[in-house]
């Protein structure tokens, strides 16, 4: 296991730049790798993302669309070499990590172990993305609108018009095939693993279940999905009697002029404090720049971070605000400190322990960041005792409001490392000294939107039946 200071790859080429970027904003860059190989010289995929027991292979291909045939002949042509590439690298990719996942690396030569650990091929569950670049202006020009491309996922790919992706497969698994305008909003707007993972699920019983006969672009699908509010998930796609349903264009649109959708984005800025904190561990993680633990492997330190990003945007939000609002009351005096024990609803098991304290007038030093530390473990280990069933307390320390400086500290109790000697250690910090018992735990409910997202409009969604009905009343109009 590696325990070694390492580089990520930065993409080869315009593309390969974008899709890093995009995936690190939205896994995080702690388990986003592209260019990743599988022997010297031989690269895996462009892009690979590792959390926990789920695999994200990407391939993107940016092909030139071609001009000097048919609309539909050029189509196919550029399917051919973007789309069909793209799923041979996948298929290849997939075959590799399954037969040996312990033969990946980070570079060219094949000198730097992957990091995380693979799951084997039983506990694997894979999500194959192809992202094509390069038919949005053609698609622009042919069809207006953003040059995001259709699709008709019952359809196969021969059948399909210009300008549609059909239902693409590698085998007998499916292929999510996303064109340059629909990767942008969709890692911008479900920027989280935790619900791109619900989106990717979702997505795939979707069009497995023969749901979805065509939408405008994946902008639309996007929309769908965040309209409809599922049983025991934020977003859901809808329920409906028809055999399959046709999605009306300027879904979108109409997402992005929506009040509630507005407020949303609003509430969600102060989320991001959360990922700046899981970015700020992981790159001392990578550089091996940690005060204490650089004895320890990635692998050791990413089970801590993953449960934090683990969390969902709307998760985030609410503990970067409890985070803020505990700041906001503790002052910079000399041993003025603060602490909150936050346990959010989505995921019960999980805790977090906030811990505030400031460095007084000499600043930080060693004593300081010692303290702070045993602090912080004082403090998680008396939650888990008084909260048995937690199988993880997370604890982040950092200074209090207005003092100088500026510097964090992670603890990550596991029923892994939990045994009889902490939770004796934890008793006696509770009972004995009093630890926590003036402490009252925080639990965090609020709404995806903070004001009703309201009803989508009546034609947003249609049956095919109804979709063809309307095509024969227009064009009996038309005659007329």
């Amino acid at each position: 296991m590696m325990n070694a200071a390492f580089t990520r790859a930065e993409g080869l080429t315009p593309s390969e730049q974008n899709l890093k970027r995009l995936c690190d904003h939205a896994f995080l860059s702690l388990w986003s790798y592209p260019n990743v190989h599988r022997s010297p010289g031989k690269e895996l995929c462009d892009l690979l993302v590792v959390f926990e027991k789920s695999v994200f292979l990407f391939s993107v291909k940016s092909c030139a669309f071609p001009t000097s045939g048919s609309p539909q002949q050029n189509w196919e042509r550029w399917r051919r070499r973007a789309i069909d590439k793209s799923i041979e690298q996948l298929a290849g990719a997939e075959r590799s990590l399954r037969a040996a996942p312990d033969r990946v690396f980070l570079d060219a030569n094949c000198t730097t172990p992957f990091p995380l650990r693979i799951p084997t091929e039983e506990e694997a569950r894979y999500f194959r993305v192809a992202v094509v670049h390069g038919a949005a202006d053609a698609c622009r020009q042919a069809l207006g609108g953003s040059g995001g491309l259709m699709l008709c996922p019952d359809t196969s790919p021969a059948e399909c018009p210009a300008f549609a992706i059909g239902d693409h497969r590698s085998g007998n698994h499916l292929v999510h095939v996303i064109d340059e305008v629909g990767l942008d909003v969709l890692l911008q707007e479900l920027d989280t693993v935790t619900d791109l993972l619900s989106y990717f699920r979702a997505r795939e019983e979707f069009f497995e279940a023969g749901r979805l006969a065509w939408c405008p672009t994946e902008a639309d699908l996007v929309a769908l999905y965040m309209w409809n509010q599922g049983a025991d998930q934020p977003f859901a796609f809808p329920e409906t009697n028809a055999e399959s349903i046709v999605v009306a264009e300027g879904h979108w649109a109409g997402l992005l002029a929506n009040p509630a959708y507005r407020s949303r984005q609003l509430s969600n800025r102060a989320s991001y404090v959360w990922d700046q904190y899981i970015e700020i561990f992981s790159e001392h993680v990578r550089a091996r720049t940690l005060v204490y633990g650089n004895d320890q492997t990635v692998q050791q330190h990413e089970r801590a971070l993953r449960v934090m990003a683990g969390e969902s945007r709307l998760s985030r939000r609410l503990l970067a605000l409890a985070m803020l609002d505990l700041y906001g009351q503790t002052g910079s005096e000399s041993e003025h400190s603060g602490v909150r024990v936050v346990l959010p609803s989505q995921r019960p098991h999980v805790a977090y322990v906030f811990c505030l304290l400031s460095p007084g007038a000499k600043g930080e030093d060693t004593n300081y960041r010692h303290s702070r530390i045993c602090r912080l473990r004082a403090y998680c280990e008396v939650t888990k005792y008084l909260h048995p069933t937690l199988t993880d307390v997370v604890g982040v320390a950092t200074y209090a409001h207005g003092a100088q400086g500026a510097s964090e500290d992670l603890f990550h109790i596991s029923d892994l490392n939990w045994d009889s000697i902490a939770l004796e250690r934890a008793r006696k910090l509770h009972e004995d000294y009093g630890l926590l018992k003036d402490t009252f735990d925080k639990r965090l409910r609020t709404n995806e939107f903070p004001i009703p997202l309201g009803q989508q409009h009546d034609d947003a969604v249609e049956s095919r039946k109804n979709r063809n009905r309307r095509k024969r009343e227009r064009r009996l109009r038309a005659r007329g």
